[in-house]
């Protein structure tokens, strides 16, 4: 499945070597933690980090993003999960962080080494940063007739 450590920085005389947060997989074989990047994604002023799993189901990939302000927290269930469009794309394969186009978010850039099947014409997809929306409910309305 795949196991990602992350450990809290600090001083330089602080910093120890206890793990302080693990981030698991979701699929066996799936790659999870081949690539991983940092970068303040929402604008709050902490890092968020976005961990790759190239090879999930059938090699669709997908890259999941893990809120900075939300690691201090027990919970490591990612914010929002990006996912490939074809089999044996390999999304995810290459990542990276900053801020493309100058409007103080870092933006992520992830990697698709396969995307046209039966080659390697890759793609790379863009995402831009900004902050986070506020999470509504939505109603469900019924009509009747």
């Amino acid at each position: 499945m795949g196991l990602v450590y992350l450990y809290y920085g600090g001083e330089r005389d602080n910093l120890d070597a206890i793990v302080d947060k693990i981030f698991d997989g979701e699929a066996e074989y799936s790659d999870y933690g081949f690539d991983i990047v940092v970068g303040d994604v929402d604008g709050d002023n902490h890092d968020d980090v976005l961990i790759g799993a190239d090879l999930w189901k059938q090699q669709h990939g997908r890259a999941y993003l893990y809120w900075g302000s939300e690691l201090s927290g027990p919970s490591t269930k990612p914010g929002k999960i990006f996912t490939g469009e074809n089999a044996k794309e390999w999304f995810s394969q290459g990542l990276a962080c900053g801020d493309v186009n100058n409007d103080g978010f870092d933006d992520l850039i992830i990697g698709a080494k396969g995307y046209k099947a039966g080659s390697e014409q890759g793609r790379a997809y863009l995402y831009y940063g900004g902050p986070r929306k506020a999470e509504t409910k939505s109603k469900k309305t019924q009509s009747s007739n």
